[in-house]
């Protein structure tokens, strides 16, 4: 596996616990490991541990349709007419 410095990649690898998965932005490259910089921090991962791995487009950004969304028609939101209480038929 090649990798540069500043590539986002994912990488699969194993320890004693079972498989690991390391998501970001490679940092360093040796021929003995690779060092990631991923969202809970920096991982080094050997090259003996490594299962597989491959580059990764980056993190979406954010905009319309990322956040809350707006409750309507056929997503459950009902409308009650004044005073009605919840449960009942407007």
């Amino acid at each position: 596996m090649r990798w540069r410095p500043g590539e986002r990649v994912v990488l699969r690898y194993r320890l004693d616990d079972g498989l690991h998965d390391a998501l970001g932005t490679v940092v360093e490259v040796a021929i003995d490991h690779v060092s990631i910089e991923t969202r809970r921090g920096l991982v080094r991962v050997e090259a003996t541990t490594m299962v597989t791995g491959k580059s990764v487009p980056g993190p979406r950004a954010p905009g319309p349709g990322t956040g809350a969304r707006k409750r309507g028609p056929g997503t459950g939101a009902r409308e009650h007419g004044p005073g009605a209480a919840p449960g009942t038929p407007s």
